[in-house]
């Protein structure tokens, strides 16, 4: 059992590696254990000079952005790690629907591209009605259940800081610098606002 667990944790650390160096275009540091919940966290940290301040992967893992989390206070870095360790504890089949749909989510963007593609070249509107239409709705699907999860990672996050702290923590992380336009407009789709988790969050502790 204990070298099943051994062996578990070093492809962990091996995928995390590689998630860190091929998306994130960084290294990892190493691990380090939070101690800002009840319990302690370990996490994978790095250094990217970037919008991302930690994130839940694929394998069970959270990544820390060393360079973003140090400006944070202790309730920021708190808010960030309840964000994240709801996205990481999320149901095992659930999290396979999310994965799924974001696959089905870049192939309806990729379809989408080609029928534009096609329709610049010549192609027909009837022509490209199905696959368009296919590729929309693939896209759309994948958005609302992203937005849903984030909106779930966020009212968690909220039920363990209370509204006001939650509040200056999501005001420290969305002011201190000035995000760049693509992830302005990734955060407009994919991410509720916290106002609206707030009026969630009251709409449910008020039954």
């Amino acid at each position: 059992m204990h070298a099943l667990e051994e062996v578990k944790r070093w492809l962990q650390t091996a995928l995390t590696w590689l998630f860190v160096r091929l998306l994130k275009r960084s290294r990892l540091e190493g691990t380090e254990e939070l101690t800002l919940l009840d319990d302690p966290v370990t996490v994978y940290t790095f250094r990217k000079d970037s919008d991302i301040y930690a994130q839940a992967t694929p394998f069970g893992t959270i990544i820390w952005n060393k360079t973003r989390t140090e400006e944070l206070s202790t309730d920021g870095k708190r808010f960030v790690l309840h964000h994240e360790l709801s996205h990481k504890n999320r149901n095992s089949i659930y999290k396979g629907l999310l994965y799924g749909m974001a696959v089905s989510g870049a192939s309806g963007i990729v379809i989408l591209f080609y029928s534009g593609i096609f329709f610049f070249l010549g192609s027909s509107l009837a022509e490209l009605a199905e696959p368009a239409t296919t590729g929309l709705v693939m896209t759309v699907a994948f958005a609302a259940l992203f937005r849903i999860e984030e909106t779930w990672a966020d009212y968690d996050a909220i039920c363990e800081l209370g509204e006001e702290k939650f509040r200056s923590a999501y005001d420290e992380i969305g002011g201190d610098h000035e995000p760049a336009i693509r992830s302005r407009i990734f955060r407009r789709l994919f991410y509720t606002h916290p106002d609206q988790t707030v009026q969630l969050y009251q709409h449910l502790h008020q039954r």
